[in-house]
């Protein structure tokens, strides 16, 4: 298909611009919301910042960003879905249940 875009108007060539516009931001924002629907709260995650890997847990899936709290090191972020990665719980670990208190049987 070939559109003479010397022959348009102004008017015309604005009017293609606005729609051209309006799809590539739809397109994008279908992609940010595939992209959340990955993350639930509670999920342990990971993302690279300028001082090195940071972990921490989902608090918020917010419009266009995640909210982590993170332990490793501490604190609060708001990061696109495009920048994290799931980190996979290790079903032989204990540190999910360090915070247990081992009772004796009678």
């Amino acid at each position: 298909m070939n559109i003479d875009l010397e022959s348009m108007s102004n008017e015309q060539l604005r009017t293609l611009n606005h729609s051209i516009v309006a799809i590539l931001n739809g397109r994008r924002q279908l992609d940010t919301l595939k992209k959340l629907s990955k993350f639930n709260i509670g999920d342990k995650v990971q993302f690279e910042s300028d001082s090195g890997i940071v972990k921490g847990v989902v608090i918020r899936v917010n419009k266009k960003t995640i909210s982590i709290d993170a332990f490793d090191p501490p604190g609060q972020w708001r990061v696109a879905p495009s920048f994290l990665k799931k980190i996979e719980v290790d079903q032989g670990s204990n540190d999910d249940q360090k915070n247990l208190l081992k009772f004796p049987l009678n």
